[in-house]
């Protein structure tokens, strides 16, 4: 019963063409749906529905973080501030739609058929390491022989209630607010630049690497890698 034919899959864009579908999760729903008689579908449905899946949730997550952001940009700059866990809240949960995207492309199913999958989502095989430190759980909670007790704790800091936050500037705009706009309107900071959390230290344990991760600002990639997975598998 796990054949496309078993499931009424329906087009919700069927007269529309593939690269005029936005977002790219929902085009690679209507590349499946128009693809079912593929060898790929036939016999990997599961697998491939399950990789969309995965895309619809980071879209979920990456549009939730937008609309807070755009809330805390219209608070006073303290009562904004109160509105920090549900953004970790919903990074953490991109993380991991992430991370089960990276073990998708992995898979005895996908990389069978795509030997160099690995190359194509870089960005992801990047931020995968922030799902293995922290998302996933902890370092703190379960450490390998490399991690060291400061590691552990700088990676269990990173994305907690008391962790900072990075703000990238945006593309033309080249001197951030100074101190007292962002204090007196921080909005405008808000607004200015992208929002998103560090990591010190990757998993090969170099404390002066850094993995910055803004969902704000990496979607676009992730979400274009994830559907090169896809349309490959359904070509």
């Amino acid at each position: 019963m796990f054949k496309p034919s078993d499931w009424r899959l329906e087009d919700p864009n069927l007269h529309v063409p593939l690269e005029d579908i936005h977002p790219l999760s929902e085009r690679a729903w209507s590349l499946l749906t128009r693809s079912r008689s593929l060898p790929n579908a036939q016999t990997g449905f599961l697998n491939i529905l399950g990789g969309i899946d995965m895309m619809r949730g980071m879209a979920y997550h990456y549009e939730n973080s937008l609309q807070l952001i755009d809330r805390i940009s219209k608070l006073p700059f303290r009562v904004g501030g109160t509105l920090k866990p549900s953004l970790i809240h919903e990074t953490v949960a991109y993380i991991n739609r992430l991370g089960q995207f990276y073990y998708f492309a992995e898979s005895s199913f996908v990389s069978s058929k795509i030997p160099d999958w690995e190359l194509r989502i870089p960005t992801i095989v990047k931020f995968k390491r922030i799902r293995d430190k922290h998302t996933a759980h902890r370092s703190l909670d379960k450490p390998r022989p490399v991690d060291t007790p400061h590691m552990q704790n700088v990676h269990a800091w990173a994305m907690s209630s008391i962790g900072g936050l990075v703000f990238e500037p945006k593309p033309k705009i080249q001197v951030p607010s100074p101190l007292h706009e962002i204090l007196t309107n921080p909005g405008r900071w808000w607004k200015q630049n992208f929002v998103g959390f560090q990591m010190l230290g990757d998993f090969r344990q170099r404390p002066d690497t850094t993995i910055n991760c803004s969902v704000e600002k990496d979607h676009p990639i992730l979400e274009s890698e994830c559907y090169g997975i896809i349309e490959c598998l359904l070509k």
